[in-house]
């Protein structure tokens, strides 16, 4: 798959000015985007990316890129800094610090609430198998695998800096990437079944925020290249199968993408500039 064969695709964010695309604005520092395959959500972490100041909250927007509830969720409670996401079951989980929290998307209710004492920023969410899902903190390093059903969670992995989760049910595969100590200095990662996380090579540093499955042997990557920003990032597809990977630019500060396989579209949140 080459870099250019996004072209095809139509980009839900800003930036991209050689891709069809539709901007979206008026978000509260979003951070992430996820759906169920036919509804949409996006994170919004408020003032403060990490305080818990009770001024996050959860949007919806239609699959063709129009807001339809800035303030979806939470209808009861508080989200404090809200970032990735993850939907099972029609439960939208939500990474909140050091909690996720669960809202049924159709009744807005919160359903699940699952506090993980040693955490300080959980950062991305992803679905695995049975219901488990995946969780990143990024300040601890650690990736927790949750048991939605019974609450539990054990710690399957440590990275430093880890950020974005994505997983493949397809392979078996668990793909994750880093922000790096000094915050440009991130790798991309994977792991085959119970195997160890293997750094992938050919790929340069950078400060890695969200990645998914284009399909089985290629990922996208969003970067920031590092941070303060420096008015651009980029957008990276991984091919697994020859080890390469290929660039293209993008505007600064895209966070936690979602990839949409019906649509072939991107998802892509722009954190610093509120769209």
């Amino acid at each position: 798959m080459k870099i250019r064969s996004i072209s095809t695709a139509v980009l839900i964010c800003i930036g991209l000015n050689s891709f069809s695309q539709q901007v979206i604005n008026g978000f509260a520092t979003p951070e992430s985007v996820t759906s169920d395959g036919k509804r949409f959500f996006v994170s919004n972490q408020g003032q403060d990316f990490s305080s818990r100041d009770g001024d996050g909250f959860i949007s919806e927007i239609s699959a063709d890129g129009k807001l339809i509830e800035l303030k979806f969720a939470p209808t009861k409670g508080v989200l404090h800094a809200p970032k990735g996401m993850a939907v099972e079951n029609s439960i939208l989980y939500v990474a909140d610090l050091e909690r996720i929290v669960g809202f049924d998307i159709n009744s807005r209710t919160t359903v699940f609430e699952l506090a993980i004492p040693q955490a300080t920023v959980l950062n991305d969410i992803c679905r695995l198998e049975n219901g488990f899902i995946g969780v990143t903190d990024t300040y601890s390093g650690n990736i927790y695998k949750v048991n939605t059903r019974t609450k539990s969670f054990e710690i399957i992995g440590n990275i430093p800096t880890i950020n974005g989760i994505s997983f493949n049910r397809n392979t078996n595969q668990l793909a994750v990437c880093t922000n790096g100590e000094t915050l440009g200095e991130g790798a991309v990662y994977i792991k085959t079944g119970n195997g160890d996380f293997q750094k992938l090579p050919n790929i340069a540093n950078g400060f890695f925020d969200g990645v998914e499955w284009l399909d089985d042997n290629h990922l996208l990557i969003s970067d920031w290249v590092t941070f303060p920003t420096k008015g651009y990032g980029k957008l990276w597809i991984y091919d697994l199968v020859n080890q390469q990977p290929e660039m293209l630019l993008t505007e600064e500060s895209v966070a936690d993408i979602y990839y949409d396989h019906s649509s072939q579209k991107i998802y892509m949140p722009q954190m610093l500039k509120i769209k």
